[in-house]
């Protein structure tokens, strides 16, 4: 998949999430609790693309906005009324709005190399 800087696409970044949320379900078999980690890998993978976006977080949860998109792999961790991926428009959902973190989860020494040749090999 080539993502330019300037266009990334919602095909593009849904293209992201589902591939993002087969690693996790790979490595913890849930997304249940996870969520700062698939924020902080996605983050990972944009930056290498030089893609402006920001991992917003509170006690709760934590996802993605890119572009102005909300990308969120675990929302449905909360229960089955919330779809399996959100990638939406940030002004179509009042309920995303939380602080915005630099660092999540640091602590997960060598997962970054192992998704990045991850994500390089299924969206590539």
């Amino acid at each position: 998949m080539n993502i330019s800087i300037k266009t990334l696409k919602i095909k593009e970044l849904r293209k992201l999430a589902k591939v993002t949320k087969l690693f996790i379900l790979d490595r913890f078999k849930t997304v249940q609790c996870n969520c700062g980690i698939s924020s902080t890998l996605m983050s990972f993978y944009l930056n290498t693309l030089n893609v402006k976006h920001e991992i917003h977080q509170n006690e709760f949860h934590a996802f993605l906005v890119v572009n102005n998109y909300i990308v969120d792999i675990t929302a449905d961790q909360f229960g089955k009324n919330y779809k399996e991926i959100y990638v939406v428009k940030k002004d179509k959902i009042k309920d995303y709005i939380w602080d915005s973190e630099e660092q999540i989860l640091s602590s997960y020494k060598g997962l970054k190399e192992k998704y990045l040749d991850f994500i390089k090999e299924k969206v590539a």
